[in-house]
């Protein structure tokens, strides 16, 4: 028999009962690796969304990297236990879980077989030599220099808690989009924008729209993709005024134009000294 690990920061737990979460329905998490359900444990009690990438480098080290500056001090100290379940339940819960199998759920009550305390889960991987990598260090796993790739992320995942276009999976599609514009509220209106269009896109166009938002090389929008997409799909973004906004981040048209305003004031200034 094969074992699933469960990570909580609630201990001496005898059986494991579904819980609402981020997807639509209830269901116990768990995963195979057993240093992800460590991480797993701990990632709650940060305050960002996807604050944390984890994975396996070039040379196969497994790492886990900040993805904004202090998260590994708000989850220092922390203790979790890790409950080792069957496996006989759980299954990928999506086609985008299926390919690594690092995240299962299943929607029946778990049995506890066995619990493991760990009085502090990130000293527990420094130990079991998962490499940490602050944020200061985050480009040497991929994690871009510009946080403006999140909202591609944020949007992706929106688009696949509305794969089956029910009004569940919308509401907890929309609690994420609120929860990632909270934490990002320099692209709250960009997420918004695009959530938009995204629900306007029929479900097979979703995430082919996602895929052609950000240019990942020169880390920035790529509006000659999005408005080429929009134009091929027959998406009119002109005839309705929740689709006014610029495709651009949030507070862009007002630096410009805050730096068009200085460049005439100060021509106009210069003029004023020189007639004096």
């Amino acid at each position: 028999m094969g074992y699933i690990y469960h990570g909580s920061t609630i201990s001496n737990l005898k059986v494991i009962e579904p819980n609402s979460s981020t997807q639509a329905g209830s269901y116990v998490y768990g995963s195979p690796n057993y240093l992800v359900a460590v991480i797993f444990s701990i990632i709650q009690k940060t305050d960002k969304p996807f604050p944390l990438k984890f994975g396996w480098d070039k040379d196969e080290n497994f790492y886990l990297a900040e993805r904004f500056p202090h998260q590994f001090d708000s989850i220092s100290n922390i203790s979790s236990s890790i409950y080792t379940l069957s496996e006989n339940d759980f299954k990928a819960f999506s086609n985008h879980s299926a390919g690594n199998n690092i995240e299962l759920r299943t929607d029946k009550v778990q049995m506890v077989l066995k619990e493991d305390k760990i009085e502090n889960a990130l000293e527990y991987l420094r130990k079991h030599n998962v490499c940490l990598y602050p944020y200061s260090e985050r480009e040497k796993v991929g994690i871009p220099h510009s946080n403006n790739y999140m909202v591609q992320g944020v949007l992706r995942t929106y688009t696949w808690k509305i794969e089956d276009n029910s009004t569940d999976s919308y509401l907890l599609a929309q609690n994420h989009l609120d929860y990632c514009k909270s934490a990002l509220p320099q692209y709250a209106n960009l997420i918004d924008y695009y959530a938009d269009i995204i629900n306007r896109l029929p479900k097979e166009k979703r995430e082919l729209f996602v895929d052609c938002l950000y240019d990942k090389q020169k880390e920035r929008f790529d509006k000659n993709a999005i408005k080429k997409f929009l134009k091929e799909n027959k998406i009119d973004i002109s005839k309705n005024k929740s689709y006014s906004k610029k495709l651009v981040p949030n507070g862009f048209c007002f630096y410009m134009l805050l730096g068009i305003i200085s460049i005439v004031g100060l021509v106009f200034l210069t003029l004023l000294i020189r007639t004096i």
